[in-house]
């Protein structure tokens, strides 16, 4: 290989290590953006979270009850 083509090799990798620099970059915001959409979606603020829970609770004291007789 003679300079010139040294010099095209690392213009080269140069472009694609920061192609790939900003597609990580690109990737960790895309990833924060669905992880905070998942959360105001499926925040525990939300009614319809809470409701398993009441009804689980009160299957546990049926099922209590039931043991205990």
């Amino acid at each position: 290989m003679n300079k010139l083509e040294r010099k095209a090799a690392m213009i080269v990798a140069a472009a694609a290590a920061g192609v790939i620099v900003s597609g990580v970059r690109l990737m960790k915001k895309h990833t924060k953006y669905l992880a905070e959409k998942a959360a105001a979606t499926f925040g525990p603020d939300d009614e319809e979270w809470t409701e398993p829970v009441a009804e689980d609770e009160a299957a546990e004291a049926k099922l209590e009850d039931a043991t205990a007789e």
